[in-house]
């Protein structure tokens, strides 16, 4: 090969390279991202699921369970930037091509997806009708028309009769929507700016102050008295074994100043009349309160009568001059 075929063959190789990394350059390392524009959603996944709400009923102390439909949204975004290209200033420059060179514009109407992210919605639905849930895997209760669960054998106050336990978790069931727990507390001593019924995030278990719930206050108070409390309290004489029967204990305040964090609990040397707790938190003047607790009567009796004092406490201390014994007799 002569030398001027070899320049020429030098020649055209050269520009071939040089037109290939040009073109792939221009063609495809130079598309970028640019500015960001809006965030999409890709798409959205629902489950079903339920919500439940503990309150007081409006004719006694018994624990009522509110179940509510409930949709538990998933959404998946994705952040969208604008498509710029980067075009070299002369695609026939040799040498390496700097940046500020290059000629960059956008792409109409394209945009490149970004960075991707979840976020979780909880969407509250209707009162569920009809419908049984178990509680801590041992006890089943069925929903009325409202979606309303009355707790008639009063399971949640039992939850909380033991002093030492302050808190606890109360789970609850669905064969269809899942399982939701309820982190419960009980503040016998509650500071005036201390909320305990807390709100959740979708990630978070619901947490329920059963006082609060009840609508009683133990907020701690500066000015108590403890001077005009009247304590009535209600039983049968005589009980007959496998049965129930309903203690009731009314306070009133017939005082001048407010008692603070009222409550009664009773004692027996028998377990199943021992350590109800009877709720009434501050009592103002002038004020009637009621509570009532069920007591479940064993099968066999230890004694032909069965012997309970009702105690009773405030902030103050132990009211020794209102305890109350009584005899029950059995049938």
């Amino acid at each position: 090969m002569t030398s001027k075929a070899y320049r020429r063959l030098y020649t055209l190789v050269v520009a071939i390279i040089a037109l290939v990394v040009s073109t792939s350059i221009a063609d495809n390392k130079l598309k970028r991202r640019g500015r960001y524009v809006r965030t999409d959603i890709e798409k959205t996944v629902d489950k079903d699921s339920f919500s439940v709400e503990l309150s007081c009923s409006t004719t006694g102390s018994i624990p009522v369970l509110t179940f509510k439909g409930q949709t538990i949204r998933t959404i998946h975004e994705v952040k969208m930037y604008e498509t710029i290209i980067e075009t070299p200033h002369s695609a026939a420059e040799t040498g390496p091509v700097f940046r500020e060179k290059n000629e960059i514009k956008v792409i109409p109407g394209e945009f490149m997806p970004g960075e991707r992210s979840e976020r979780v919605e909880i969407i509250d639905g209707k009162p569920l009708p009809n419908e049984t849930f178990s509680i801590n895997g041992v006890f089943t209760v069925k929903t009325d028309n409202e979606g309303k669960c009355l707790d008639k054998k009063q399971i949640i106050l039992e939850f909380m009769d033991d002093l030492s336990v302050n808190s606890g978790k109360l789970s609850l069931k669905h064969e269809k929507l899942g399982e939701k727990e309820i982190f419960l507390s009980r503040e016998l001593l509650k500071r005036s700016n201390q909320a305990r019924t807390v709100k959740p995030t979708p990630n978070e278990t619901p947490t329920v102050d059963i006082l609060e719930a009840f609508g009683l206050d133990f907020t701690q108070l500066r000015s108590i008295g403890k001077e005009g409390l009247e304590l009535k309290i209600d039983l049968p004489e005589e009980v007959q074994p496998r049965t129930i029967f309903t203690a009731t204990v009314t306070a009133t305040n017939k005082g001048n100043r407010t008692i603070g964090t009222l409550m009664v609990r009773t004692f027996s040397r028998e377990g199943w009349l021992d350590g109800k707790m009877f709720y009434f938190g501050n009592l103002e003047p002038g004020k009637t309160m009621v509570f009532s607790r069920q007591f479940l009567v064993p099968d066999k009796a230890a004694a032909e009568a069965s012997h309970v004092a009702f105690a009773v406490w405030n902030l103050l201390g132990r009211q020794q001059e209102q305890l109350q014994a009584f005899r029950l007799k059995r049938r």
